[in-house]
């Protein structure tokens, strides 16, 4: 009985020493984590690479959108529209942060990022609960190269506060249109001061011809005429002020040196001066730009057409082109037609267009504003009244191409006036009515962004 249960005994020994199939089993079950992890790696790794590539197109669209409104206040918003549009939240089930959004100082190039959680799969088993996902891009906004001419009004009518208010929305105007970047493309503002005329400044000669001296007949240095209040004679010395231009030119933006504007005679007693801020043809410059409107003055009658007229032919490329071997290549506007340059124009008023001219001097058909009748010509103006002038040379520029704001400060509250301020803009969203010098930047300011925003989308 000892010796059966001593080789029962040693069977059952062997074969537990034979049989290894609990220690493989064991072995398996150690060796199945890594291996679940390395696949699971591989796996989550792929879904990690589907979500980043899907959040990188829905930030590409959302980048693309927010560059066309980059300086709207909905901007950012817009860009959290657009990315959640283009990438489903819950996405592959994971959690996703709104974008983060990044503007460079000129407002030209949009840098999104985004993250997100992934949950993992297999790679829990190594520990590994989520998986971060970032993706990013950048969208630079192709540019045009801008020109922008201010009309402003500096009749007596915006003297003190108003003026005040008209500095800080031009200078703030100019702060948002020309940038400090002028490459690859251009940003340049025109200024046009007017009152009863324009003043045309160290280009006078150029645009109107030179005067004769030692004579007092028209086209001379002086001008002796009839007045209108009594018939009695008076003689006006010229200035560097310029008024309409006569004949088939009229209207148009015609080279000065083929047709000259008119010449404009003003009281040698200081009544109705020439506008004492002249022009500024188009510069990048903007210290020089801020100390020009800085320099301004508001005195005189109100010849808004030849404003708007000057508006247009500084930015005109056959009009600077004649303006003499005096004005800078760099203010010479471009052409017409280039789908690479935006011209815009922006007039303001806060009163009545009233001054019209025979001969370089107030005509007797001017209206009331005018100024007294003593110093005006006892002739009638052939030009038409200064509104119907002015929605004329509004309608020659928009046709071709050019952007035209109207702002009315305040503005007299009659047909004509009205018909102006609505007709000469290019649309009635290029129309703004400010009550007063807050309303007036505010007004400014939008245009700025405006026009700005159409360099940076067409």
């Amino acid at each position: 009985m000892t010796s059966k249960r001593t080789n029962s005994i040693r069977n059952l020994l062997r074969r537990l020493r034979d049989d290894r199939r609990g220690t493989m089993a064991a072995v398996m079950a150690v060796a199945a984590v890594p291996i679940i992890g390395i696949a699971g790696v591989g796996v989550d790794t792929a879904r990690g690479y589907m979500l980043k590539q899907r959040m990188s197109q829905a930030l590409d669209a959302a980048a693309l959108a927010g560059a066309r409104v980059m300086y709207h206040e909905s901007r950012d918003a817009d860009i959290a529209k657009f990315y959640f549009a283009n990438i489903q939240p819950g996405y592959l089930g994971a959690t996703l942060q709104q974008p983060s959004i990044q503007a460079s100082v000129d407002q030209e190039t949009l840098t999104l990022t985004a993250a997100a959680t992934l949950p993992s799969t297999f790679t829990r088993v190594l520990g590994v609960e989520a998986i971060p996902v970032t993706a990013a891009t950048e969208v630079k906004r192709a540019s045009q190269n801008v020109e922008v001419s201010l009309v402003l009004d500096l009749t007596s009518s915006m003297d003190g506060q108003r003026e005040e208010d008209l500095r800080a929305a031009a200078k703030e105007l100019v702060d948002i249109v020309v940038k400090d970047q002028q490459t690859p493309s251009y940003s340049k503002v025109a200024l046009v001061p007017y009152s009863a005329a324009v003043n045309a400044g160290v280009y006078a000669n150029a645009v109107r011809g030179t005067p004769t001296a030692g004579c007092n007949t028209f086209g001379c240095t002086q001008y002796r005429f009839r007045r209108y209040s009594d018939n009695s004679n008076v003689t006006f010395n010229i200035s560097t002020c310029v008024t309409e231009r006569e004949g088939a030119n009229a209207l148009t933006d015609a080279s000065p040196a083929v047709s000259p504007v008119g010449k404009n005679y003003t009281d040698p007693g200081g009544y109705n001066p020439c506008q004492s801020s002249p022009i500024r043809p188009l510069t990048s410059n903007k210290a020089d730009l801020h100390a020009w409107i800085d320099a301004m003055n508001a005195n005189g009658s109100t010849g808004g057409q030849i404003g708007v007229a000057w508006g247009w032919y500084l930015v005109s490329p056959t009009f600077t082109a004649g303006m003499g071997a005096g004005l800078p290549a760099s203010s010479t506007a471009g052409s017409y037609g280039d789908d690479k340059l935006l011209k815009a124009v922006v007039i303001m008023t806060d009163g009545e267009y009233n001054s019209i001219y025979h001969n370089g001097v107030i005509a007797k058909n001017s209206i009331s504003g005018s100024g007294a009748n003593q110093y005006k010509i006892n002739e009638n103006s052939n030009h038409g009244s200064s509104y119907a002038q002015s929605e004329a040379l509004c309608t020659a520029m928009k046709a071709q191409g050019i952007t035209v704001y109207t702002v009315g400060l305040d503005v007299i509250d009659t047909p004509a006036a009205t018909s102006l301020v609505q007709n000469c803009a290019t649309s009635p969203a290029h129309v703004y009515l400010p009550n007063d010098g807050v309303e007036l930047q505010d007004a400014f300011r939008a245009i700025g962004k405006s026009i700005s925003t159409l360099r940076l989308s067409k």
